[in-house]
């Protein structure tokens, strides 16, 4: 596997493992559990919708799905530099970025719908 194929793989597993720490409940409810030890809590808006709200900045970065995509990446960075640690990441983070396909397949597939 090529460095470009396994970079597209990591970046797309990288959002997906974002976008579930940011808003999923996550198996066992241990996402939201995280969420709340960070200081995140919850408004709700007039029509039920629930907001989330953070009170320091662990709990802001933990909301927002490019901030935690892009965290993870730093810290995965120099791991990926060698290559026997990189065919791991790729295949360990695989998972995550066939999810994030599936989830973008769908959302166009309900955008045509419209």
């Amino acid at each position: 596997m090529n460095v470009i194929t396994s970079i597209l793989i990591v970046s797309l597993g990288l959002l997906k493992i974002g976008i579930m720490l940011a808003h999923e409940e996550g198996p066992f409810g241990i996402f939201l559990r995280l969420r709340s030890r960070l200081s995140v809590r919850y408004r709700a808006t007039q029509d039920g919708e629930l907001i989330p709200e953070a009170n320091n900045q662990l709990g802001a970065i933990i909301i927002c799905p490019k901030c935690v995509s892009l965290y993870l990446s730093v810290l995965l960075l120099p791991f990926f530099a060698i290559q026997p640690l990189r065919i791991i990441i790729t295949y360990v983070i695989m998972p995550f970025a066939s999810a994030m396909i599936a989830e973008l397949a769908y959302s166009v597939l309900c955008k045509l719908e419209e």
